[in-house]
């Protein structure tokens, strides 16, 4: 099954100000490579730099918000591996009762007029890791 993942997708990192995030990202040769607002309550800029993609996210909720600034040292939401054949991921993971987080498989218009599919799991230290699947 080593072959189901091909590279890193992106790395999510939940932010207080999302203009704020985008400029110091930018200031580290990243730039937007998709933008969007009020995208199932969040504003969403992935931004990319040599292949590398960083997921910056703003909760519209204040609350949620609140708490991603609360922490001292930092938040990383997710690891986000890219496949290529992600319904057979989704069989492997729920074969290995691997605890799915998602709705089952999700999907996202952030990468419009791409489509991305992607679902999440809980891995062995509690940790989050994505599997996302962008048709090209």
């Amino acid at each position: 099954m080593a072959d189901m993942v091909n590279g890193f997708a992106h790395i999510g990192v939940p932010c207080t100000d999302l203009e704020k995030s985008v400029s110091f990202y930018e200031e580290f040769g990243f730039r937007a490579a998709a933008k969007a607002r009020d995208l199932n309550g969040y504003h969403v800029a992935m931004m990319e730099n040599s292949g590398c993609i960083i997921e910056l996210y703003e909760s519209a909720d204040a609350e949620e918000k609140e708490a991603a600034g609360q922490r001292s040292d930092g938040h990383v939401d997710h690891i986000a591996l890219r496949t290529e054949d992600l319904d057979r991921v989704y069989a492997y993971c729920t074969e290995k009762n691997y605890p799915v987080v998602t709705d089952g498989i999700e999907s996202t218009d952030i990468w419009s007029p791409k489509k991305c599919r992607y679902f999440t799991i809980t891995g062995p230290s509690n940790e989050r890791v994505e599997f996302s699947q962008t048709e090209q």
